[in-house]
């Protein structure tokens, strides 16, 4: 019942819902941990799905308005999510950088490690010291 009240699905087959795996998020261990961890799931609502698109198809192409730089960095073998359509955002003030052999997830995993090295590599180029 609170399931259906937050609006989450409770099984990968529920009807209106996405299942997703873990080895579709990341590799390596994590995948397994991803999998193990009874405080994550695998299913996105069909609801959730529309929301994020929507709000996606409204919010991205104004990236350029945001007063700051702006990186975005996608999992070049991501499967949930479009390496064209993050490359298409690339403009002035906002750089895209693809992530080569990771997934969804770039943060965690195997070869987490070339995302964290790119978001400090961007954040000592774009981002001043306070004296």
């Amino acid at each position: 019942m609170l399931g259906r009240l937050m609006g989450k699905k409770l099984t990968p087959t529920s009807p209106g819902s996405i299942p997703w795996t873990g080895d579709q998020l990341v590799h390596g261990a994590a995948a397994k941990a991803w999998e193990g961890d009874p405080l994550t799931h695998n299913v996105i609502t069909v609801r959730a799905q529309e929301q994020a698109q929507e709000a996606a198809r409204e919010l991205l192409p104004r990236l350029g308005e945001v007063d700051a730089p702006v990186l975005v960095l996608h999992g070049a073998e991501d499967p949930l999510s479009d390496a064209e359509r993050s490359r298409a955002l690339a403009g002035d003030g906002v750089q895209v950088q693809d992530l080569e052999g990771l997934l969804h997830h770039s943060l965690q995993g195997d070869g987490s490690d070339a995302t964290h090295q790119a978001l400090a590599d961007w954040l000592d180029q774009n981002v001043s010291a306070k004296d």
